[in-house]
This record gives C-alpha cells, structure tokens and sequence, in this order.
C-alpha cells in the first residue's frame, strides 16, 4: 500500500484536477484554495525530484496563475501569501539547479515584492522575516549566477539582517543561529569574490563562532559538524588570500579532522565526501607551497582516490568524471614541481581526455570547453618549464582556440570571456618568467582586450574593473623589463585610474584601499625609473596619507603595516636620489624599524624576511653613498640572513637565489669600501656560483 504521505503523480494530478472541478466557477472556498495550492507545489516538487523541471515549470506556473486569482478574493493574509511564496521559490529554485539563475531573478523579485505588500506589521512576524530573508539570500544567489556581483550585494546585507532579526526573535534558538550562520557565510563569500579579503574573514569568522557554540550545544549533531567544517574550510581560502598561511594551515586541518570523522559514519550524504577530498587538496596545496611535495603527493593521491571512488562507474554523470579530470590536473602538477615531466604530461593529457569528451557529449554546456582548455594550459605551461617552446605554443593555440569558438557560441556567456582573459595572462606569466617578454606583451594585450570589453559592457561590474586594473598592472612591469619606462609609466597611470574607480564605488572597502597603496606604489617606482622625482615623491605622499589612515582603521592588519614600511622604503629612496640624505635616512630607518617588527611579531615570519631585507639594503646603499661602509655592515648581514633563509624555504625558486646573490654583491663592495678585500672576494665567488646555478638578473 503506497504512503499517503508521499503520493504519486497520478494520485496528485487526480486531487488537482477533483479541486478544479470542485470550485468552477465559483467563489473559490479558503479551505480548498489552500489545499489546491499545496498539491501544485508537491506536484512540482516531485517532477523536479525526477529531472522533469520543464514539467515541473508547467505546475508552478498554473499553480502561480491560480494563486493571483484566489489571493485577489481573499484579505490580506500572510499564511495564505506563505503558500504563493512558497511555490515562487520553488519555481526559482528549480531555475537555479539547472544552472539558469538568471531566469529566476524575476520570479525572486516577484516573492519579495508579494511579501513587501503584506505591509510593516506582517514584516515583523518572525515567520514572514524569515521567508524574507531567505528570498533575497536565494535572489542574491542567482544575482551572483548570471554575474551582477555588484547588484547582489545589497540582497545579501539584507538576507543578513532577516536573519539577524529572526535570531532575535526566537530568542537565539539553534535553528535561528544556523540560519544565521549561513547568511554571514554567504555574504562572507561575496566579499571574498570581490576581492575583499578584511570582509570577507570577518564574515566567516562569526558564522564559526556561531557554529562552534552549536556543536558545543549538540556533539552528535552531524549537520552542525558539517557547517563547522566548511567554516574552516572558508576562512583557510580567506587567510590564504591574506597571505597568513600559518593560521590558514590550521583551519584547513580543522576542516579535514572533522570531514574524516564524519567521513566514518554510516550512509554519510555523498557531498560530504566530496568534501573531505577538498579538505585533503587544501592541504596538499599548502604542503606544495612550503615546497613539501612528498607530502603534498600523499594527500592529492588520497583526495584522488576518494573522487574516484564516488565516480565510481557512474560514467554518464558529467560532474563526477569532471571532478576526476581535476585531480589528474592536481596530481599532474605536483609530478611537474618533482620535474617528473612524463608523469606531469601523462596526468594532464587525461585530464584531457575527459574533459574532451565531455565537451563533444555536450557541445552547449559552456564549463566543459573551459575545463578543456584549461588542460591545454597546464600542458603549454609545463613545455614552458622544459624550454620545449615550439610545443608550449601548440597547446596554448588549441586552448586559445577551443575558448574562442566556446565565447563564439555563447556570446552573453562573461565567463568564458574571463577565461579566456585568464588563459592569455596565465601564459603570458609563463612567459615572462622564461624571459620571452615580448610574446608576453602580445599575450597580455589580447588580455588587455577582453578586459576592456568587459568592462565596457558590465561598466557597475567590480569584478571586471578589478581584473582590468591588474591586467594593466601586469603590462607596466614587462614594459618596465623591456627597459621603456614611458610606457610602463602610461600603463601604470591607466591601473591608478582603474583602483582609485574601485575605491570611489566601495569606500568602505580596505582591500580595495589596500590595492589603491599597491598602485599608487608602482607609479612612484616607475616616476622615479625616470628621474620624475617630484612626481614620485608627490605620489608617495599620497600612499603614505592612505596607508596611515587604513593602518588606524586596522591597526592589527600586518599587510596595512607592510604597506607602509614599503612605502616609507620607496619614499627613503626618493629622498636619497634627490640628495636629502638625512630625510632619506629617516624614512630608511622607519621602514626597517617597521619590517623588523613584523619578522619577530608575526605568527608567519617568513612572509616578511624579502621585504625586510630590500629595506636593509636601501639603508646600507645610502650609508655607503655618506661614507660610512662599516656601518652598512650590520644592515647587510641581517639582509643576508633573510635571503638565506628564504633560499632555504624556496630551494627552487630561481629568482630567490638571484636576490641572494645581489645581497652577496652588495655586501662584497661594502667590505671592498674599508679595504677588507679577503672578505669582499668570499661575497664576490658566493655571489657568482649562485648566477653560475640560477642565471644571471634578467635571464
């Protein structure tokens, strides 16, 4: 005997239609009505369950277009509205499944409107709030889907602040709080796409508090378990972004340490799983970047096996092979960091394979070609490595290629335009580092391009103006390597204009203040590449003005602090070409004052040992120009240290070993400047082994 809760689609096509023949044409009872209304939305639910969402799409919108008749014969009611909202957000919802957020923008509005004419006093219902609230999180979701970050941002503040009132409300119930929880978790994740790194932790940081109460509340509770993990887990990205890669480490082993106990249970949901395989990639990553591949190695070939396990043999689902083809591409760098070429390539020509084959299963699904041509990214970058530049090429002109015919196809599709924009700037760092600056520069043009165009076509979207501003940041420095400092300078101007745009939208913003200094900073450093020392004085001015108003607004931020140690450095080295010695030496002094305090107060030195020893040198450069070489001594040894420390860490990172050499080079004419000539040539033959090994500046 079938459950009468869960009746079939005949058995509900049957009560709809019984409902229909009922109320004719009639004054349509409040009792039947309702029921009526429910049967649409169990109706539509169930053809969603099985795929079905066109069919599903057919109920809600008879369901929607009897409800504006029955809501117009009846009061004004909010448990009756309840119902009609309740089959809006079913219809959107089943819009966002299906990828099309953009189709359920309207429907949203249409909810949030509904709920907004039921007038103030039903708004303060804790019900009604949160019906609300989770309209415009659901609406700011499928803002965020069709692109319009910046339109979606106001949805989520007040999403945020339903919540918040709700919570109030019920007097902090559980319920209440991981609601709560979710909505500073989803705004947190905004700010995070937008590059807004201080917002985005402060977000992330509450939604963990809040879950931390709630496991502490209810140990077994899985559920609250799970929201803790991915708190961790969203505030490891956050930190990382931050640079604080200590205290990232730890959450992401937060995470992992409560995704493999839950991984234990019994007929865990299979999402669950696939997250305790990004929990073991997040800390592969962090293992590659300490330069631990053994370790990494051991936890991408684990996350590998757990998403090949739940591929399992369900070849037919798309997104399970993809997520396949993206371990082979993380196991296939790490081969390549071990400069195991053959096992790098054979790992992403799999890759490869797959995402190929899904590209030609479904020519009209636009993620699939990306992923594809991301593959081909991977493979030209690693020929890039092994100097094989012929066959670097290849790869990125079918990676070019497959990304040019996909935008083609799908014109209004911004983000195959974005990768697209990616992949030439990807591979143009590729270059750059090779030393091909040229074809770099062609790269970063058609980068250049497509950033524009974005730009002009999404002028309100930040996310465009903030990928352009570092698009023409990025032209700077290789017209600056190629020696054309005008052009550099012109460039530099161009992602000053971009960054100070970003800042006037969002004021309140202290990464986009942060990125502002940053800009602000390379010109100055051009200007002075030109001898234009007014001008570069004037602009350190300027960045110095901002960097002490953000340090005050964030006196604990260390990036603000570095900031502004690198602008008083820059400003010391004006001031010292200029010929005001004494002032230069202040500014010298204040940055390394400041740089020293950061290597022994923070909880990841090693994020301020090169910086701290670029301000060691400018001082010891200007003690040397008035005379007193054996003071530069003491400068040069500490900049040595860090230099040697930092080859340590980075015994692969070329150019790492190149600054030590310099350091030694510095260090040698220091010693050849009081007539210690047995010391300045030990400097001198340390300097040239390390050019003998790693090339020369600029090979």
């Amino acid at each position: 005997m079938k459950n009468a809760t869960n009746p079939s689609e005949r058995e509900l096509r049957d009560k709809i239609a019984a409902a229909e023949e009922a109320l004719g044409e009639s004054a349509i009872p409040e009792t039947i009505g309702r029921e009526l209304i429910r049967h649409f939305i169990a109706l539509g639910e169930l053809l969603g369950q099985q795929g079905r969402q066109d069919d599903a799409d057919e109920i809600y919108d008879r369901g929607l277009r009897f409800c504006d008749q029955f809501l117009a014969e009846q009061p004004p009611d909010p448990s009756a509205f309840e119902l009609h909202i309740e089959l809006l957000g079913r219809k959107a919802s089943g819009k966002l499944s299906q990828g099309l957020g953009q189709e359920a923008i309207p429907t949203y509005q249409r909810a949030i409107t509904l709920i907004e004419s039921l007038g103030a006093e039903a708004r303060e219902d804790q019900r009604i709030t949160e019906v609300l609230g989770a309209c415009h999180g659901q609406l700011a979701i499928a803002l965020d889907d069709s692109g319009d970050l910046d339109a979606s941002f106001g949805h989520y503040r007040i999403s945020l602040a339903c919540a918040e009132a709700v919570h109030k409300l019920s007097g902090g119930s559980s319920k209440t709080a991981t609601a709560l929880a979710l909505a500073h978790n989803a705004i947190g994740h905004h700010y995070a796409e937008t590059g807004q790194v201080h917002d985005s932790l402060t977000h992330h940081r509450e939604s963990l508090r809040l879950n931390h109460d709630l496991v502490a509340q209810e140990p077994a509770d899985s559920y609250a378990q799970y929201c803790l993990a991915t708190d961790h887990e969203n505030l490891y990205d956050a930190l990382l972004r931050k640079g604080d890669r200590k205290t990232a480490r730890k959450h992401a082993e937060a995470a992992l340490e409560i995704r493999l106990h839950l991984a234990k249970s019994p007929g865990v949901p299979e999402e669950w799983a696939v997250q305790l395989a990004d929990s073991q990639r997040d800390l592969g990553d962090l293992s590659m970047d300490d330069g631990d591949q053994e370790a990494a190695l051991e936890q991408y070939r684990a996350a590998h096996e757990v998403t090949r396990q739940i591929s399992g043999n369900a070849s037919d689902d798309p997104e399970k092979r993809f997520k396949v083809a993206d371990s082979l591409l993380v196991l296939g760098s790490t081969f390549e960091a071990r400069k195991d070429w053959d096992q790098a390539l054979e790992h992403y020509m799999a890759a490869l394979e797959i995402d190929s084959e899904l590209s030609s299963r479904f020519p009209e699904e636009p993620r699939w070609h990306a992923n594809a041509a991301h593959c081909h990214l991977c493979a030209a970058l690693l020929q890039l490595s092994r100097s094989q530049l012929e066959a670097a090429g290849s790869h990125a002109q079918k990676g070019i290629a497959i990304l040019q015919a996909a935008a083609k196809r799908h014109p209004q599709a911004n983000q195959l335009h974005t990768d697209l924009s990616r992949f030439h700037s990807d591979y143009a760092g590729g270059l750059a580092a090779r030393g091909e600056n040229r074809a770099a520069l062609e790269q970063y043009e058609h980068c250049l391009n497509i950033d524009r165009s974005l730009v002009a076509k999404n002028p309100e979207e930040q996310g465009y103006l903030a990928n352009l501003a570092v698009t023409l940041d990025h032209i700077a420095s290789i017209h600056e390597s190629l020696g054309d400092y005008p052009r550099a300078l012109d460039f530099n101007l161009q992602a000053l204009s971009a960054e100070e745009s970003l800042v006037a939208r969002d004021p309140e913003s202290s990464d986009y203040q942060g990125r502002l200094i940053h800009a602000l900073l390379h010109l100055a450093s051009t200007s002075r590449e030109l001898k234009e020392l007014e001008r570069s004085r004037a602009t350190l001015k300027r960045a110095m003005k901002a960097a002490s108003r953000l340090l005050r607004l964030l006196p604990r931020d260390e990036d603000v602090g570095g900031l502004l140690a690198q602008v008083h450095r820059e400003l010391g080295r004006v001031l010292r070409e200029s010929g005001e010695h004494s002032s230069a030496e202040d500014e010298l002094n204040a940055s390394v004052e400041r740089f020293s305090q950061l290597v022994e107060d923070s909880q990841h030195p090693e994020s301020w040992w090169a910086n701290h020893a670029r301000s060691l040198e400018a001082l010891a450069e200007l003690q040397m120009d008035l005379g007193r070489a054996r003071n530069a001594l003491e400068p040069l040894a500490q900049a040595l240290v860090n230099w040697q420390r930092m080859a340590r860490r980075y015994p692969s990172e070329a150019t790492v070993h190149r600054d030590l050499a310099r350091s030694h080079e510095l260090t040698a004419e220091a010693h050849e400047a009081i007539a210690d000539i047995g010391t300045a040539m030990e400097h001198r033959r340390a300097a040239e082994r390390l050019y003998e090994r790693f090339g020369e500046s600029g090979a």
